[in-house]
């Protein structure tokens, strides 16, 4: 893949190592977007791109190095992101249909509860009006009893 494209100086990140810097870049970038304080944002960035250049063993000296090498090498920059772009759309997949699955299962236990609060309120109107039943029998009886009591004179 890479034979037909200029040669990469050794002192410039290879490709496939590159390529893994700029995803956990991107994916350090799209985190730290969500920050809506730009102080807090700048602390975590700067500690964050670090612990990346520590996860591939560089700085960003040589980041930028590199990222200067490719910027003039499209090609090799074009490859490398046809490359980081299908990682990307791979994770989104995953991360949507977690959320699906997500909202699924919440609809489900919804659903449950629902169900269980329609079976409470059930077991509370029919416990009500077995109470009111047989305190209508109750009565009933009493009635018929005084009814049938020979009345005295």
């Amino acid at each position: 893949m890479w034979g037909c494209k200029p040669k990469i100086p050794k002192d410039i990140i290879q490709p496939e190592e590159m390529q893994k810097i700029l995803y956990n870049i991107h994916m350090t970038d799209g985190y730290i977007s969500t920050i809506t304080n730009a102080d807090s944002a700048k602390k975590v960035a700067a500690s964050f791109y670090k612990g990346v250049y520590k996860k591939f063993g560089t700085d960003s000296v040589q980041y930028n190095k590199s990222m200067d090498f490719y910027y003039k090498n499209p090609d090799l920059m074009n490859d490398m992101y046809l490359k980081i772009v299908e990682d990307l759309k791979k994770v989104k997949t995953k991360l949507d249909k977690i959320e699906a699955d997500s909202i699924a299962l919440a609809a489900k236990k919804k659903l449950k509860t629902d169900s269980l609060k329609a079976k409470i309120k059930l077991n509370e109107v029919l416990k009500k009006d077995s109470i009111s039943d047989s305190l209508s029998l109750k009565k009933k009886k009493k009635s018929d009893q005084l009814k049938r009591r020979p009345v005295m004179k």
